[in-house]
Formats: structure tokens, C-alpha cells, sequence
């Protein structure tokens, strides 16, 4: 989304939420650890959140716990299960992992 950590701004918040307006989730498949090294490879000037969303299975859990460890001093990771396919063991360590949160919504669900 952004090259770098930027300063929380309201002209960066509406770039941000034009760009997530454009994504589409394509459903074929997990492949977490290759976007979160990704990100992970690039140092934030400010403490950085990574926010992590799956609707299923969440694959290489265990590699996945480790890359978010040895980043957590640099990035905090929140995680979030969408619906009944997301496995709620997984979100809740990978959050626990990344000392960030974890939230579930299901199905049906009114806020």
C-alpha cells in the first residue's frame, strides 16, 4: 500500500481506503508467508501494524508464528477469521505471535 510506515493523516487514510477498495479476493488458495515477508523485509521508520484477514485455512502455520516473532519489535500483527472456515486456533497464535489482536466474524453477524 505505502513503500514505507507513513504519519497517520487524513489524506493518507482516504489513499489507503481507495487502494483496499480495488482489491479482490481471488479465494484460490493461502499463501500467507510470501506477502508477509514482504513486508516484513521492509524496516518501518514508525511502529508498523499488519493486519492479517482469512476466511479459511491459514497455510504453514508454524513458519508463519516464526517470521512474525522475529519482527515483532518493528511490527505488531492483528489477525481476523471471517466466517466458519476460518481456523481459530491458527488466528488467535498467529495474533498472539505477533503481540497484536484477534477478532472473528461470522456469518449473519450484526454490529
Amino acid at each position: 500500500m505505502f513503500p514505507r510506515s507513513v504519519e497517520y493523516s487524513e489524506e493518507n487514510v482516504e489513499n489507503a481506503v481507495a487502494q483496499i477498495q480495488t482489491f479482490n479476493a481471488d479465494m484460490c488458495g493461502n499463501e500467507e508467508y510470501t506477502p508477509l515477508k514482504w513486508i516484513f523485509d521492509f524496516k518501518p521508520e514508525y511502529p508498523r501494524s499488519v493486519f492479517l484477514i482469512s476466511d479459511g485455512g491459514v497455510g504453514q502455520a508454524t513458519r508463519l508464528y516464526q517470521i512474525i516473532r522475529e519482527n515483532v519489535n518493528n511490527s505488531r500483527l492483528h489477525a481476523f477469521g471471517i466466517g466458519q472456515g476460518a481456523e481459530k486456533d491458527i488466528i488467535m497464535n498467529l495474533a498472539k505471535s505477533g503481540k497484536g489482536v484477534h477478532e472473528f466474524v461470522e456469518e449473519n453477524e450484526t454490529f
